[in-house]
């Protein structure tokens, strides 16, 4: 199974699903301070991650792939794209994408705009507090998600 962690920049939210999946980051504790999260591969990257790029990030202990997105905005069209072509050359692989923009907020977004005027600083103030906020929930959904796999390879 292919698991795609998508957000707009895939930076952030997207990396920090990745490697909770992956036992990179404690599911258990809170949101690690950003100095830490900048030790993760790819989180806060000076070095654009292209929209539409899905980069492997690791394989779970269930053999899983684990990647990031970054979407800009479009991640739906990516998850239909990507089903268009598996359908039009018989690919069977399971994927699940997962959207992360809904926990995207309005400090997040200034953030980012912030960020991209060399304020490095209070962006990424910004930015982290955008994933304080959502950390618990971005938690939740990589627990379901890795649940999911489990009750599947029990059948």
């Amino acid at each position: 199974m292919k698991i795609i962690y998508y957000d707009s920049t895939g930076r952030y939210l997207a990396v920090i699903a990745a490697a909770i999946h992956l036992g990179q980051l404690d599911s258990n504790g809170g949101l690690p301070e950003w100095n830490q999260l900048e030790e993760l591969t790819y989180f806060n990257s000076d070095d654009r991650i292209k929209a539409g790029e899905i980069i492997f990030i690791g394989r779970d202990q269930l053999g899983n792939d684990i990647y990031i997105l970054g979407s800009e905005g479009v991640g739906g069209v990516i998850e239909k794209a990507i089903s268009g072509i598996k359908r039009i050359f018989n690919i069977e692989v399971e994927d699940i994408f997962v959207d992360l923009t809904k926990y995207e907020n309005w400090r997040f977004n200034l953030g980012l705009v912030i960020k991209s005027l060399n304020f490095s600083f209070l962006a990424n103030r910004l930015i982290y507090n955008n994933l304080t906020d959502f950390f618990s929930e971005v938690k939740e959904i990589v627990s379901e998600i890795k649940g999911r796999q489990v009750d599947e390879s029990n059948l």
